[in-house]
Protein backbone atom coordinates (compact mmCIF):
# COMPACT_ATOMS: atom_id res chain seq x y z
CA UNK A 1 0.00 0.00 0.00
CA UNK A 2 1.24 3.53 -1.01
CA UNK A 3 2.43 5.18 2.39
CA UNK A 4 0.49 8.00 2.32
CA UNK A 5 -2.89 5.57 1.89
CA UNK A 6 -1.13 3.58 4.78
CA UNK A 7 -1.27 6.97 6.87
CA UNK A 8 -4.52 8.30 6.02
CA UNK A 9 -6.03 5.41 7.17
CA UNK A 10 -4.12 4.47 10.67
CA UNK A 11 -5.40 8.53 11.40
CA UNK A 12 -9.40 7.13 11.17
CA UNK A 13 -10.84 8.75 14.01
CA UNK A 14 -13.31 6.37 15.86
CA UNK A 15 -16.84 7.21 15.52
CA UNK A 16 -19.09 6.44 18.47
CA UNK A 17 -22.35 6.92 16.26
CA UNK A 18 -21.13 3.79 13.77
CA UNK A 19 -21.41 1.36 17.09
CA UNK A 20 -25.31 2.32 17.26
CA UNK A 21 -26.21 1.39 14.19
CA UNK A 22 -24.06 -1.90 14.29
CA UNK A 23 -26.15 -2.69 17.25
CA UNK A 24 -29.39 -1.72 15.48
CA UNK A 25 -28.39 -4.11 12.51
CA UNK A 26 -26.93 -6.86 14.23
CA UNK A 27 -30.69 -7.02 16.41
CA UNK A 28 -33.10 -5.81 13.54
CA UNK A 29 -31.56 -6.56 10.56
CA UNK A 30 -32.99 -9.72 8.45
CA UNK A 31 -30.22 -12.49 7.44
CA UNK A 32 -29.39 -13.34 3.97
CA UNK A 33 -31.49 -15.47 1.76
CA UNK A 34 -28.50 -17.45 0.65
CA UNK A 35 -24.72 -17.72 1.43
CA UNK A 36 -23.36 -19.61 -2.04
CA UNK A 37 -22.18 -17.46 -4.75
CA UNK A 38 -22.33 -18.59 -8.06
CA UNK A 39 -21.32 -17.26 -11.85
CA UNK A 40 -19.15 -18.56 -14.29
CA UNK A 41 -16.02 -15.94 -12.92
CA UNK A 42 -13.72 -16.80 -10.13
CA UNK A 43 -12.11 -19.98 -8.80
CA UNK A 44 -14.01 -22.48 -7.26
CA UNK A 45 -13.57 -22.79 -3.29
CA UNK A 46 -14.45 -25.70 -1.43
CA UNK A 47 -14.14 -26.89 2.41
CA UNK A 48 -10.46 -27.25 2.46
CA UNK A 49 -9.82 -23.32 1.59
CA UNK A 50 -11.61 -22.58 4.98
CA UNK A 51 -9.67 -24.94 6.65
CA UNK A 52 -6.29 -22.75 5.72
CA UNK A 53 -7.72 -20.31 6.44
CA UNK A 54 -8.82 -21.29 10.10
CA UNK A 55 -5.01 -22.68 10.15
CA UNK A 56 -3.79 -19.21 9.40
CA UNK A 57 -5.84 -17.62 11.53
CA UNK A 58 -4.28 -19.80 14.71
CA UNK A 59 -0.91 -18.74 13.28
CA UNK A 60 -1.73 -15.11 13.85
CA UNK A 61 -3.18 -15.37 16.95
CA UNK A 62 -0.02 -17.31 17.77
CA UNK A 63 2.14 -14.38 16.49
CA UNK A 64 -0.11 -11.60 18.23
CA UNK A 65 0.00 -13.31 21.61
CA UNK A 66 4.18 -13.13 21.05
CA UNK A 67 4.79 -10.11 19.43
CA UNK A 68 1.74 -7.83 19.25
CA UNK A 69 0.40 -5.83 16.61
CA UNK A 70 2.93 -4.27 14.79
CA UNK A 71 4.27 -7.27 13.68
CA UNK A 72 1.13 -9.15 13.15
CA UNK A 73 -1.19 -6.57 11.11
CA UNK A 74 1.01 -6.54 7.96
CA UNK A 75 0.53 -10.40 7.35
CA UNK A 76 -3.23 -10.49 8.34
CA UNK A 77 -3.92 -7.35 5.87
CA UNK A 78 -1.89 -9.18 2.96
CA UNK A 79 -3.92 -12.11 3.59
CA UNK A 80 -7.12 -10.43 3.59
CA UNK A 81 -6.37 -8.72 0.39
CA UNK A 82 -4.14 -11.55 -1.67
CA UNK A 83 -6.10 -15.10 -0.15
CA UNK A 84 -9.71 -14.43 1.86
CA UNK A 85 -10.98 -11.76 -0.69
CA UNK A 86 -10.25 -13.92 -3.98
CA UNK A 87 -11.95 -16.76 -2.22
CA UNK A 88 -14.64 -14.41 -1.13
CA UNK A 89 -15.24 -13.18 -5.05
CA UNK A 90 -15.25 -17.21 -6.05
CA UNK A 91 -17.86 -20.19 -6.59
CA UNK A 92 -19.67 -22.09 -3.23
CA UNK A 93 -22.20 -23.35 -1.98
CA UNK A 94 -24.57 -22.08 1.18
CA UNK A 95 -22.86 -24.18 3.57
CA UNK A 96 -19.24 -23.81 2.02
CA UNK A 97 -20.61 -19.92 1.68
CA UNK A 98 -21.66 -19.85 5.24
CA UNK A 99 -18.12 -21.42 6.81
CA UNK A 100 -15.95 -19.21 4.57
CA UNK A 101 -17.69 -15.81 5.56
CA UNK A 102 -17.52 -16.56 8.78
CA UNK A 103 -13.55 -17.38 8.77
CA UNK A 104 -13.71 -14.31 6.63
CA UNK A 105 -15.08 -12.53 9.62
CA UNK A 106 -12.63 -13.51 12.59
CA UNK A 107 -9.97 -12.82 10.21
CA UNK A 108 -10.93 -9.84 9.57
CA UNK A 109 -11.61 -9.12 13.20
CA UNK A 110 -8.46 -9.77 13.77
CA UNK A 111 -6.93 -7.14 11.72
CA UNK A 112 -8.84 -4.96 13.79
CA UNK A 113 -7.79 -6.27 17.09
CA UNK A 114 -3.96 -5.74 15.18
CA UNK A 115 -4.82 -2.28 14.68
CA UNK A 116 -6.45 -1.59 17.98
CA UNK A 117 -3.13 -2.61 19.74
CA UNK A 118 -1.31 -0.22 17.80
CA UNK A 119 -4.32 2.67 18.81
CA UNK A 120 -4.96 2.96 15.64
CA UNK A 121 -8.30 3.20 16.84
CA UNK A 122 -10.63 4.53 13.80
CA UNK A 123 -9.06 1.83 11.40
CA UNK A 124 -9.84 -0.81 13.93
CA UNK A 125 -13.13 0.49 13.90
CA UNK A 126 -13.48 -0.15 10.34
CA UNK A 127 -12.18 -3.54 10.38
CA UNK A 128 -14.92 -4.74 13.27
CA UNK A 129 -17.55 -3.57 11.19
CA UNK A 130 -16.51 -5.09 8.20
CA UNK A 131 -16.18 -8.44 10.35
CA UNK A 132 -19.77 -7.61 11.57
CA UNK A 133 -21.24 -7.35 7.83
CA UNK A 134 -19.73 -10.69 7.07
CA UNK A 135 -20.68 -12.51 10.59
CA UNK A 136 -24.12 -11.25 9.44
CA UNK A 137 -23.59 -13.05 6.25
CA UNK A 138 -22.40 -16.02 7.04
CA UNK A 139 -25.43 -15.98 9.68
CA UNK A 140 -23.21 -16.61 12.48
CA UNK A 141 -24.02 -14.93 16.01
CA UNK A 142 -21.60 -16.25 17.62
CA UNK A 143 -18.89 -14.21 15.55
CA UNK A 144 -21.32 -11.70 15.53
CA UNK A 145 -20.85 -11.88 19.75
CA UNK A 146 -17.12 -12.15 19.53
CA UNK A 147 -16.82 -8.89 16.94
CA UNK A 148 -19.51 -7.04 19.27
CA UNK A 149 -17.34 -8.21 22.02
CA UNK A 150 -14.21 -7.46 20.69
CA UNK A 151 -15.65 -3.57 20.00
CA UNK A 152 -17.02 -3.59 23.44
CA UNK A 153 -13.19 -3.58 24.76
CA UNK A 154 -12.32 -1.29 22.93
CA UNK A 155 -14.59 1.44 23.63
CA UNK A 156 -13.41 0.35 27.54
CA UNK A 157 -9.92 1.26 26.83
CA UNK A 158 -11.18 4.61 25.48
CA UNK A 159 -13.04 4.66 28.44
CA UNK A 160 -16.68 5.44 27.08
CA UNK A 161 -18.49 3.20 29.46
CA UNK A 162 -22.06 3.52 27.80
CA UNK A 163 -21.22 2.11 24.60
CA UNK A 164 -18.88 -0.63 25.94
CA UNK A 165 -22.11 -1.37 28.14
CA UNK A 166 -24.11 -1.20 24.82
CA UNK A 167 -21.92 -3.32 22.95
CA UNK A 168 -21.15 -6.19 25.72
CA UNK A 169 -25.32 -6.34 26.00
CA UNK A 170 -25.63 -6.85 22.53
CA UNK A 171 -23.24 -9.26 22.30
CA UNK A 172 -24.76 -11.21 25.04
CA UNK A 173 -28.32 -10.94 22.85
CA UNK A 174 -26.50 -11.60 19.39
CA UNK A 175 -25.02 -15.34 21.04
CA UNK A 176 -28.06 -15.84 23.55
CA UNK A 177 -29.27 -19.36 21.68
CA UNK A 178 -26.37 -20.70 20.88
CA UNK A 179 -23.44 -19.48 23.80
CA UNK A 180 -22.14 -22.32 25.09
CA UNK A 181 -20.74 -21.70 29.19
CA UNK A 182 -17.52 -20.25 28.22
CA UNK A 183 -18.61 -17.72 25.37
CA UNK A 184 -21.40 -16.83 28.38
CA UNK A 185 -18.63 -16.32 30.33
CA UNK A 186 -16.60 -14.25 27.77
CA UNK A 187 -19.53 -12.12 27.15
CA UNK A 188 -20.23 -11.38 30.96
CA UNK A 189 -16.90 -10.63 31.60
CA UNK A 190 -16.61 -8.30 29.14
CA UNK A 191 -19.78 -6.30 30.33
CA UNK A 192 -18.28 -6.62 33.64
CA UNK A 193 -15.45 -4.54 32.74
CA UNK A 194 -16.95 -2.13 30.52
CA UNK A 195 -19.48 -1.49 33.59
CA UNK A 196 -16.49 -1.18 35.99
CA UNK A 197 -15.11 1.89 33.50
CA UNK A 198 -18.40 3.59 34.75
CA UNK A 199 -17.18 3.18 38.30
CA UNK A 200 -13.93 3.83 38.07
CA UNK A 201 -14.75 7.40 36.45
CA UNK A 202 -17.59 8.35 38.49
CA UNK A 203 -16.12 11.23 40.98
CA UNK A 204 -18.19 9.63 43.94
CA UNK A 205 -18.56 5.80 44.54
CA UNK A 206 -21.90 4.36 43.33
CA UNK A 207 -22.30 1.02 45.76
CA UNK A 208 -24.96 0.03 43.25
CA UNK A 209 -22.52 0.12 40.46
CA UNK A 210 -20.36 -1.78 42.36
CA UNK A 211 -22.75 -4.34 43.55
CA UNK A 212 -23.79 -4.80 39.53
CA UNK A 213 -19.93 -5.66 38.75
CA UNK A 214 -19.86 -8.26 41.48
CA UNK A 215 -23.00 -9.89 40.20
CA UNK A 216 -21.59 -9.48 36.78
CA UNK A 217 -18.07 -11.10 38.21
CA UNK A 218 -20.20 -13.56 39.77
CA UNK A 219 -22.18 -14.82 36.95
CA UNK A 220 -19.27 -15.17 34.51
CA UNK A 221 -17.46 -16.96 36.87
CA UNK A 222 -20.42 -19.68 37.53
CA UNK A 223 -20.59 -19.55 33.89
CA UNK A 224 -17.10 -20.74 33.22
CA UNK A 225 -17.62 -23.32 36.30
CA UNK A 226 -19.91 -25.02 34.35
CA UNK A 227 -17.46 -25.51 30.96
CA UNK A 228 -16.80 -29.04 30.26
CA UNK A 229 -15.05 -30.92 27.27
CA UNK A 230 -18.24 -31.83 25.33
CA UNK A 231 -18.74 -28.51 24.67
CA UNK A 232 -19.29 -27.04 21.45
CA UNK A 233 -17.27 -24.10 21.59
CA UNK A 234 -16.46 -21.91 18.92
CA UNK A 235 -12.61 -21.63 17.99
CA UNK A 236 -12.07 -17.87 19.27
CA UNK A 237 -13.62 -19.36 22.85
CA UNK A 238 -10.62 -21.39 23.11
CA UNK A 239 -8.41 -18.11 24.81
CA UNK A 240 -10.75 -17.96 27.60
CA UNK A 241 -9.04 -20.67 29.69
CA UNK A 242 -8.61 -20.25 33.51
CA UNK A 243 -5.92 -17.89 33.41
CA UNK A 244 -7.35 -15.79 30.95
CA UNK A 245 -10.77 -15.43 33.49
CA UNK A 246 -8.40 -14.95 36.24
CA UNK A 247 -6.79 -12.08 34.46
CA UNK A 248 -9.47 -10.54 33.12
CA UNK A 249 -11.50 -10.66 36.66
CA UNK A 250 -8.83 -9.05 38.22
CA UNK A 251 -8.76 -6.03 36.20
CA UNK A 252 -12.24 -6.09 37.28
CA UNK A 253 -11.67 -6.24 40.41
CA UNK A 254 -8.91 -3.75 40.62
CA UNK A 255 -10.99 -1.17 38.61
CA UNK A 256 -13.49 -1.43 41.46
CA UNK A 257 -11.32 -0.71 44.03
CA UNK A 258 -10.53 -4.16 45.43
CA UNK A 259 -7.09 -4.20 44.99
CA UNK A 260 -6.13 -7.16 47.81
CA UNK A 261 -8.34 -9.92 45.38
CA UNK A 262 -6.87 -7.78 42.37
CA UNK A 263 -3.50 -8.86 42.74
CA UNK A 264 -4.60 -12.83 43.98
CA UNK A 265 -6.56 -12.80 40.36
CA UNK A 266 -3.63 -11.47 38.52
CA UNK A 267 -1.15 -14.22 40.73
CA UNK A 268 -3.14 -16.83 39.92
CA UNK A 269 -3.60 -15.50 35.96
CA UNK A 270 0.51 -15.39 36.04
CA UNK A 271 0.85 -18.81 37.52
CA UNK A 272 -1.06 -20.36 34.85
CA UNK A 273 -0.60 -18.25 31.69
CA UNK A 274 1.53 -20.47 29.20
CA UNK A 275 4.89 -19.02 28.24
CA UNK A 276 3.79 -18.41 24.48
CA UNK A 277 1.48 -15.88 25.96
CA UNK A 278 3.66 -12.77 26.25
CA UNK A 279 1.94 -10.11 26.07
CA UNK A 280 -0.86 -11.29 28.57
CA UNK A 281 1.97 -12.17 31.14
CA UNK A 282 3.30 -8.96 30.52
CA UNK A 283 -0.05 -7.18 31.17
CA UNK A 284 -1.07 -9.32 34.44
CA UNK A 285 2.62 -8.93 36.19
CA UNK A 286 1.72 -4.76 35.58
CA UNK A 287 -1.53 -4.92 36.63
CA UNK A 288 -0.68 -7.05 39.81
CA UNK A 289 2.01 -4.13 40.21
CA UNK A 290 -0.82 -1.66 40.12
CA UNK A 291 -3.24 -3.74 43.03
CA UNK A 292 -0.09 -3.87 44.97
CA UNK A 293 0.61 0.00 44.53
CA UNK A 294 -3.34 -0.07 45.48
CA UNK A 295 -2.87 -1.71 48.68
CA UNK A 296 0.48 0.59 49.84
CA UNK A 297 2.57 -2.21 48.65
CA UNK A 298 5.22 -0.46 46.98
CA UNK A 299 8.66 -3.02 47.32
CA UNK A 300 6.13 -5.84 46.23
CA UNK A 301 5.26 -3.85 43.06
CA UNK A 302 8.24 -3.02 41.83
CA UNK A 303 9.45 -6.41 42.51
CA UNK A 304 6.42 -7.55 40.09
CA UNK A 305 6.43 -4.80 37.58
CA UNK A 306 10.48 -5.36 37.47
CA UNK A 307 9.81 -8.79 35.87
CA UNK A 308 7.65 -7.03 32.90
CA UNK A 309 10.49 -4.81 31.70
CA UNK A 310 12.35 -7.31 29.30
CA UNK A 311 9.03 -8.58 27.91
CA UNK A 312 8.32 -5.26 26.85
CA UNK A 313 11.57 -5.96 24.47
CA UNK A 314 9.87 -7.84 21.72
CA UNK A 315 6.51 -6.63 22.17
CA UNK A 316 5.13 -4.08 18.89
CA UNK A 317 2.21 -2.87 20.71
CA UNK A 318 0.94 0.10 21.82
CA UNK A 319 -1.65 -1.12 24.30
CA UNK A 320 1.78 -2.70 26.05
CA UNK A 321 3.55 0.71 26.15
CA UNK A 322 0.50 2.99 27.42
CA UNK A 323 -0.03 0.33 30.28
CA UNK A 324 3.86 0.44 31.56
CA UNK A 325 3.83 4.44 31.19
CA UNK A 326 0.43 4.23 33.04
CA UNK A 327 1.88 2.29 35.84
CA UNK A 328 5.39 4.89 35.89
CA UNK A 329 3.08 7.86 36.03
CA UNK A 330 1.18 6.24 39.59
CA UNK A 331 5.02 6.38 40.58
CA UNK A 332 4.99 10.08 40.80
CA UNK A 333 4.25 10.50 44.27
CA UNK A 334 7.30 8.18 45.13
CA UNK A 335 9.41 9.77 43.10
CA UNK A 336 13.14 10.35 44.69
CA UNK A 337 12.65 6.88 46.46
CA UNK A 338 16.11 5.03 45.19
CA UNK A 339 14.04 1.81 44.23
CA UNK A 340 11.77 3.81 42.45
CA UNK A 341 14.54 5.63 40.55
CA UNK A 342 16.61 2.17 40.05
CA UNK A 343 13.00 0.86 38.86
CA UNK A 344 13.15 3.76 36.27
CA UNK A 345 16.73 3.64 35.34
CA UNK A 346 15.60 0.13 34.20
CA UNK A 347 12.46 1.42 32.11
CA UNK A 348 14.45 3.66 30.22
CA UNK A 349 16.71 1.13 29.26
CA UNK A 350 14.11 -1.75 28.16
CA UNK A 351 11.26 0.78 26.75
CA UNK A 352 12.43 4.24 26.34
CA UNK A 353 9.40 5.25 24.53
CA UNK A 354 7.39 4.83 27.44
CA UNK A 355 9.30 7.11 29.83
Amino acid sequence: MDPSRRALLSSLPFVPAALREWVASITLDPGPNSRGHTGTSGRAVGIEDVHRMHDAIDAFVDMDHRYGGKLTRPAIVHFLDTEAAPLLNGRYTDEVGSQLMSAAAAMTALAGWSAYDLAEHGLAQSHYGQALALAKAADNPLTSAWVLATASQQAIDLQQPELAIRLARAAQLAGQDVASPRVRAVLLLREARASAVEVELAETPDHNAIARVERLLGAAEDAFAAVTSDDDDPRWAHDLTHAELMAEAGCVWRMIGRHQRAADHAQTALDDFDSTFVRSRQFNMIHRGQALLGLGELDAALTTTRQALPLSINQRSARSVALVRSFNEQLNEYAGDPDVEDWRDQLRVALPIAV
